[in-house]
């Protein structure tokens, strides 16, 4: 439940509402959504990613102090666009360019997030906003899902974070091209990034 609204003082911001969970049991143990994703791009940030601003997570509670839902709040970031929308512009006007360039950022931004153990889990072409002007710029958001990666769940993190952007048509032989670079520099021990898993 996503939509857009003007804040005095602030300007433009995504207003992104999280309902409770169904299973009333699970929703007590787990962390709010709204909560999650003010968490993850906290870890992004520090991480160095970019992140829209400013980044509130606000919560509605009952008469008895529980959660009834969270918004999660965020400004929209400046002449951006979903990079599904850009890609759907590019199946129609390709520019092999710029579709490089954006694989070469995809591919610095998710060795950048594993290098630093966290997973972004929902790395979809819609949950990304790209920005052109001085350079190409990509901003994760809905990062609700995210979590830290260990020894155990490394290998499955990375291959999620991959796989929505291998179903894009458009992106998938520049991201392939870039996986079989770093394979290709981590058998020779001269590599680092994500692509390892």
């Amino acid at each position: 439940d996503v939509f857009r609204c003007a804040l005095d003082g602030i300007g433009t911001v995504y207003v992104k509402r999280h309902f409770r969970q169904r299973n009333r049991l699970f929703g007590v143990l787990r962390k709010n959504a709204a909560i999650r994703e003010f968490d993850s791009s906290m870890r992004m940030r520090a991480l160095g990613i970019p992140q829209a601003e400013p980044v509130l997570a606000a919560l509605v509670c009952g008469r008895t102090g529980t959660t009834r839902f969270g918004v999660y709040i965020m400004r929209e970031v400046e002449e951006a666009v979903g990079l599904d929308v850009l890609l759907a512009r590019l199946v129609e006007s390709p520019d092999e360019s710029l579709l490089a360039s954006i694989a070469d950022e995809l591919v610095r931004l998710l060795g950048v997030m594993h290098a630093g153990g966290f997973c972004h889990w929902d790395f979809k072409p819609r949950n990304l906003l790209v920005t052109r002007r001085e350079a190409l710029v990509i901003t994760p958001i809905d990062s609700r899902s995210g979590r830290r990666m260990n020894l155990l769940t490394r290998r499955a993190c990375i291959k999620r974070d991959y796989r929505f952007l291998l179903r894009e048509p458009a992106l998938k032989p520049f991201i392939e091209e870039r996986m079989e670079r770093l394979l290709n520099s981590f058998a020779h021990g001269s590599g680092g990034g994500s692509a390892r898993a």
